[in-house]
């Protein structure tokens, strides 16, 4: 009976660790996803192929996430948040920027 016992102690440990992985690096490949393309938006000046709309669904996501984060005290969701809601209006002011400057 130990021995089934020690098992399903292995297997919770198992998935505390698996869900701690995960609950790590969900909002830090959150925070850089549009890091690239902020990269190549400002280094090419055109942002001709990125939408606004997806763009500001995304924003409000990260703020969403950032809220949430606040609300439950997660202090790591919340900053990892607010990073990706920086990265995503950086990048959203370099597209109205540049759409502005140079398709008027």
């Amino acid at each position: 009976m130990s021995d089934l016992s020690n098992l399903h102690s292995a297997l919770s440990m198992s998935r505390i660790n698996s869900a701690l992985i995960a609950a790590t690096l969900a909002p830090i490949l959150n925070s850089i996803q549009l890091v690239p393309q902020l990269y190549k938006t400002y280094v090419t000046k055109s942002s001709k192929d990125i939408s606004l709309h997806s763009l500001l669904l995304i924003l409000a996501t990260s703020f969403c996430w950032a809220l949430h984060g606040y609300f439950i005290a997660d202090q790591a969701l919340f900053i990892a948040s607010m990073v990706a809601f920086s990265v995503n209006l950086s990048l959203l002011t370099l597209v109205i920027y540049e759409r502005k400057l140079f398709h008027v």
